[in-house]
């Protein structure tokens, strides 16, 4: 695991060297083990390592990569990177984890490949400098992303692993400077880039507290697509996918296994391929079904010694510590529980916006920070179940969208049943004549009321207007649809967070349930193993929801364990804002700033406000979405880093003003 960042003057200028260093000391915290850099022309083939200082006398080098190394697999400098292919053939900077990379080890060994470490970055390099870059992306099993000089055919390539798992940025400013990062904030250690809010995605953000695609609310700040590759070459910029989400072909079980067993074993290979390492793993444990069934795989795997880790709000209504509890017990665990630091919600609040390159419109990014400060002295990797919602139909929307038909059906019918005719018609009544537009304001998580009231002048149907564009991509039926949507939109935004909260203290988060193999195995299952599968009425939302995967928790934790009420990993939001230092941060600060700035309306969040102080908690979604928007605009737009420590720290180390190419 590991920072990486590169240059390109594609105007033939030279890269500095301290410019390359200052990109890559803001991600400092993704590597702390080891610091590398490499300068590369591809106009004549030619690279040579880098330090601080002067440019190498001759040609100059127009482009550079810079690596910050989390230690992993081969914890010796042999692994260190940027890693030079051949007699200085090619270069790599790597950030992730292959699981299937001693497969190739042998085979790369009869062809010829002299290996001089034990990791799976040499195992990458190998590959793409043997088969070629877009053969070698078909080869590999994990979640990645990287950048590979190729100095015999002078083309820089770049790409990203099927589901988005590892995060890879890329900025191209008008003089024709190309900027390419793990994380945002390193575009910031390069004069030409300057942070600009791009309004035309604001509503967006708004409506589903994140933008879907390739573009966020940076102005010319891009996301590799995941799946998806770009080179630099003669040919200038290209781009494409290597990769599509399967088209669901449900088979038979094999070896007469039930379809749960038969889940089981494919859900353990995964697990165990993802606990590979020279160092600790543990496991994010939320006591819900998802992190509490890998818990319970990893401990067959590794024993009492493994360990979990929790954080643990002190608001009854949202703690599940007696189901973690219950995981705990049946694994034969400890585990590790944290109780939620409210007292250091302000200061944890500004971190995570530094950290994220984004607003934290989901609370619960503080809660995962916590817990990898938690983690970070026992253990380097942590497994979670992030995932497994969107690849198991764990959403209750995707329920209701296949149900969607027999409900519409039903709604005339229902008029006459008070206890829930009028709420289903209020929900339903848009799903025949709209069905696309049905299902994204069920995926939204700001109503069309309250968007209207903080952003009259908008149009929340225009928000929509890429959203449905990129469902209209999907194949299958509208359930199908559903899926694939999700897993291209909110997953992507999900994986970030858990990447980034965990590698603020240089921590890997792995998540088991996107292994390429399992996902590859879980488009075979037949849709009534994710919904839809025990009518009744009883517990019916949990019951047809994450079918297979609820069933499988059934049969060691029980049913009560297994049905109970969806919690997540939720946060007391109003808790969060009651806070003194929160309190004190929103009123001299944030509600100003909003005002002051006029993108928001100030009114309604100001009377949010108010009530919420009173104890009406109704706005406080709309409040968190607002007030963490408006700290990112203070913080990374206007460039104001004096209440991160580490943002003003690093800003200053970096020499931001400094000129370089």
């Amino acid at each position: 695991m590991c920072g990486i960042a590169g240059i390109y003057n594609s105007d033939g200028s030279p890269v500095g060297v301290d410019c390359l260093r200052r990109m890559t000391s803001l991600q400092r915290h993704r590597g702390p083990d080891s610091e590398g850099f490499a300068l590369f022309s591809l106009r004549d083939g030619r690279a040579r390592p880098a330090s601080r200082g002067a440019l190498p006398a001759g040609p100059p080098f127009e482009g550079g990569l810079g690596v910050n190394r989390l230690r992993i697999r081969d914890l010796t400098t042999a692994a260190d990177q940027p890693m030079w292919g051949g007699d200085g053939e090619s270069l790599l900077a790597f950030n992730g984890e292959i699981y299937n990379a001693d497969e190739h080890r042998g085979p790369l060994r009869r062809q010829g490949w002299q290996f001089r470490s034990r990791s799976d970055t040499e195992i990458v390099l190998a590959l793409c400098q043997v088969l070629g870059f877009q053969e070698a992306l078909k080869r590999l099993q994990g979640m990645f992303a990287l950048i590979w000089v190729d100095l015999r055919e002078r083309r820089l390539w770049m790409a990203r692993d099927r589901l988005g798992i590892k995060p890879l940025y890329w900025y191209r400013s008008p003089r024709g400077v190309f900027l390419v990062s793990s994380e945002v904030k390193a575009f910031l250690g390069h004069p030409e880039f300057r942070p600009e809010l791009d309004t035309e995605r604001l509503d967006e953000h708004l409506l589903f507290r994140y933008c879907a695609g390739e573009n966020g609310l940076l102005r010319g700040v891009s996301t590799l697509r995941p799946a998806g590759w770009m080179s630099i070459g003669p040919e200038g910029v290209q781009s494409a996918t290597y990769w599509t989400i399967p088209t669901r072909r449900p088979r038979p079980r094999t070896g007469g296994r039930d379809r749960v067993a038969e889940f089981e074993g494919r859900l353990q290979s995964s697990v165990q391929r993802q606990l590979a390492g020279d160092v600790e793993i543990g496991c994010q444990l939320s006591g819900g079904v998802d992190s509490s069934v890998l818990t319970l795989l990893a401990a067959r795997l590794r024993g009492t010694t493994f360990q979990t880790f929790s954080v643990v709000p002190d608001d009854p209504r949202h703690s599940e510590q007696q189901w973690m509890e219950r995981a705990l017990g049946k694994c034969g665990l400890q585990g590790r529980p944290l109780m939620l630091d409210r007292g250091g919600i302000a200061d944890d609040f500004k971190r995570a916006t530094w950290h994220l390159d984004q607003p934290v419109s989901h609370p619960n990014s503080i809660g995962l920070l916590q817990l990898a400060r938690l983690a970070q002295p026992r253990v380097t990797v942590l497994l979670s179940g992030e995932g497994a919602d969107e690849l198991l139909g764990g959403y209750t929307r995707l329920l209701y969208a296949w149900l969607r038909p027999w409900i519409w059906a039903s709604l005339p019918a229902l008029r006459w049943w008070p206890p829930s005719g009028p709420s289903l018609r209020a929900r339903f009544g848009e799903a025949q004549a709209d069905p696309v537009a049905w299902y994204l304001k069920e995926s939204a998580f700001m109503g069309v009321d309250q968007f209207s009231r903080v952003r009259p002048s908008s149009n929340a149907e225009s928000a929509l207007a890429l959203r449905r564009e990129l469902f209209g991509r999907q194949e299958g039926s509208f359930f199908e649809r559903c899926v694939r949507y999700e897993l291209q939109t909110y997953l992507p935004d999900l994986l970030i967070r858990q990447d980034k909260m965990s590698m603020a203290h240089s921590v890997e988060t792995r998540v088991p349930f996107l292994d390429d193999a399992l996902v590859d195995y879980c488009f075979t299952l037949p849709r009534n193993h994710l919904v839809g599968a025990a009518p009744g009425f009883g517990n019916f939302r949990m019951r047809n929801t994450k079918v297979v995967l609820k069933r499988l928790a059934s049969r060691y934790f029980g049913p009560d364990f297994a049905y109970r009420p969806k919690g997540g990993f939720s946060l007391p939001v109003a808790g969060f804002l009651r806070e003194p230092p929160m309190r004190s941060l929103v009123e001299e600060e944030l509600l100003p700033g909003i005002r002051r700035r006029g993108l928001l309306e100030h009114p309604p969040l100001l009377e949010w406000w108010r009530n919420l102080q009173r104890g009406d908690d109704s706005g406080q979604e709309v409040l968190w979405i607002a007030l963490s928007l408006e700290h990112w605009l203070q913080e990374m737009v206007e460039g104001r880093g004096e209440n991160e420590p580490t943002l003003s720290e690093d800003l200053a180390s970096a020499g931001r003003g400094a000129q370089c190419r």
